[in-house]
């Protein structure tokens, strides 16, 4: 299976050229010298995004989660390229065609805006996936970008021919009686070892205003309660047993508002699968690879305690637990 996925990738970065006029042809109805900016970007997404569907994934029983407000946005293209080794071969082609590679990233940059490299956003979750030993995925907050082009506005995250594929689940949460729609999205990101790493990317529909003041503490724990929720999801559909998730899942953290994880995965633990509150702290300390309870109790210290009385309450009660 490996050894035909190789094969079939070999095939197609040979076959480079003819690759990027078929997709053309099939969208555009035109060859690649003739394609504006914005659609040689999406028709170079569409021929890597077919490169990265012919790796089979390194999966296992435990898997190392990484969740992070650091990866919200980066270069995507430049990093798959180069880590795909075809940056250059690509570079090569386009010219061929009339093309630049200069206006490929001019585009990305458009959709995201100036930012820093995706391999400087990401590093820290690389490391810790080596560290791990593990297959591991990231979570993070999407990253969305709008802006006017002849009186069209484009974004870009919304498209099926972008690097997010958006999942067909979505669930409600309430943020201090303010109830919010989470929606799901997934990225293939090419990571230096040639390996594929799934990237979960949370958006999130809110139709309250929130005060400048606390939208940050609000999407830290959006993301947390997503990111958690859909840990159990996929333990749930493994049929898992909860009070041995550490023997299936270890969780590594980033950022100061990110140590909410601890006791957001208790209180789920103890008000929706009615585990003991002492048996749910041990269980999340083992999961999330503190080796004693002190080390836990100080990264939950981290959690402002003054806006979590009063965004999201029901956290309270659980930290207190943990603290005492």
């Amino acid at each position: 299976m490996l050894t035909q996925g190789k094969l079939l990738r070999n095939v197609l970065i040979m076959n480079m050229g003819r690759q990027l006029e078929d997709i053309s042809e099939s969208m555009y109805g035109k060859g690649v010298s003739s394609l504006e900016a914005e659609q040689i970007y999406i028709v170079v997404i569409c021929m890597v995004k077919g490169l990265l569907d012919t790796f089979v994934r390194n999966l296992g029983e435990k898997k190392f989660y990484y969740i992070s407000t650091a990866f919200e946005k980066g270069s995507f293209l430049e990093n798959n390229l180069t880590n795909l080794g075809i940056y250059e071969m690509l570079e090569g082609v386009l010219k061929e065609k009339g093309q630049k590679m200069s206006t490929l990233k001019k585009v990305e940059e458009e959709y995201i805006g100036k930012a820093n490299s995706f391999e400087q956003t990401s590093e820290r979750f690389f490391e810790e996936s080596q560290k791990s030993g593990l297959p591991s995925e990231a979570m993070g907050i999407r990253y969305i970008r709008e802006f006017e082009d002849k009186d069209k506005v484009v974004n870009n995250y919304d498209s099926e021919k972008s690097w997010l594929e958006k999942q067909d689940f979505s669930y409600e949460i309430t943020f201090n009686n303010i109830k919010a729609k989470i929606l799901f999205y997934n990225m293939d990101v090419v990571g230096k070892d040639k390996e594929i790493y799934k990237f979960h990317l949370y958006d999130l529909e809110i139709q309250d205003e929130i005060p400048n003041q606390e939208k940050q503490i609000y999407y830290d724990y959006f993301l947390v309660s997503s990111s958690v929720r859909q840990i159990l999801q996929e333990m749930r559909n493994n049929k898992y047993d909860l009070r041995k998730m550490n023997d299936y899942v270890k969780i590594g953290t980033e950022g100061k508002y990110i140590s909410f994880v601890i006791p957001e995965l208790i209180r789920i633990m103890v008000d929706e699968k009615a585990i003991p509150v002492g048996e749910a702290i041990e269980v999340v300390r083992k999961t999330c690879g503190y080796s004693d309870l002190d080390m836990m109790i100080e990264a939950v210290k981290q959690c402002p305690l003054e806006y979590v009385e009063k965004l999201v309450p029901h956290l309270v009660e659980k930290i207190e637990n943990i603290k005492k």
